[in-house]
């Protein structure tokens, strides 16, 4: 336990420094909005924060429009899981204007850089279709995971509506937090630089214990997830019989990391301006 305390304090120190020294334009004091105030203080307390309504449902269905078409025409960016299951597109701000308006959403940006402490960019605009296939593991085809240690702010939004079995964004609750993130580690004996967990081990080893811990997030299409993705999360397994899932997220990061991923976000759709 020791051990892993080290590094997540360490890690955690090291990136707060890091977002300090080299914040860039963005001051604390400009953003006082109730709003954002009110989903950072859930974003540090609970680790997620959900907003009804945010896009109209006529565009979300004008973007999934947009996104089928985008499967045929630009179908060589497409990342297509072992079971064909998930269809995912980087780069899709460059598919559509209404995609393009999410990507550089200015209440978005806020947010994120009032709950990183240091001005932020969107990489990448990633927009997927998850549809039912026997043994599909859901949106990611991963287990459970975290995207890393320190604080990682998204943003998803639902192009289309989620019902119970319809693949919702899953989250343990409050593993965010540093002290819990190190107890859940130790509970499951796994080492806290390992960012993936066996779905077994959180389901035996936390979840037993505390179902209670589990929130699925079930929402109409509009509907926005802002979340810490050190969480430990995933895109839970769709079901037989429900409708096919349509998602958008934004991956935003501190402005100084802009040139960090190049291989993550190489397969994608390229602007033609």
């Amino acid at each position: 336990m020791i051990s892993n305390i080290a590094k997540i304090i360490y890690a955690r120190s090291r990136f707060a420094l890091a977002n300090k020294m080299f914040r860039g334009n963005y001051s604390d004091t400009t953003t006082s909005n109730f709003e954002i105030l009110k989903i950072v203080k859930n974003l540090n307390q609970k680790g997620f924060y959900v907003v009804h309504n945010f896009l109209d449902k006529d565009i979300c269905k004008k973007i999934i429009k947009s996104f089928e078409e985008g499967i045929v025409n630009h179908h060589e960016v497409l990342r297509i899981d072992k079971y064909k299951c998930d269809f995912r597109m980087f780069g899709s701000e460059n598919l559509s204007a209404e995609i393009k308006d999410y990507h550089f959403n200015s209440l978005i940006s806020d947010i994120s850089q009032k709950y990183l402490k240091t001005q932020t960019i969107n990489l990448s605009t990633m927009t997927n279709r998850v549809e039912f296939v026997k043994e599909n593991l859901g949106s990611g085809s991963a287990d459970w995971h975290r995207d890393s240690y320190n604080k990682q702010f998204k943003s998803i939004l639902y192009l289309s509506d989620v019902k119970k079995g319809g693949g919702g964004f899953q989250l343990i609750n409050e593993s965010h937090k540093m002290i819990q993130m190190v107890k859940d580690c130790n509970d499951m004996s796994v080492n806290i630089v390992n960012l993936s967990v066996d779905n077994d081990l959180v389901n035996n080893k936390l979840l037993k214990k505390n179902p209670e811990r589990l929130t699925t997030i079930e929402a109409n299409a509009g509907s926005i997830i802002f979340v810490d993705t050190s969480l430990l999360h995933r895109g839970s397994p769709i079901e037989k019989g429900s409708l096919k899932r349509y998602a958008m997220t934004n991956y935003i990061y501190p402005k100084y990391q802009k040139n960090w991923y190049p291989k993550h976000f190489s397969k994608s759709l390229k602007s033609t301006q």
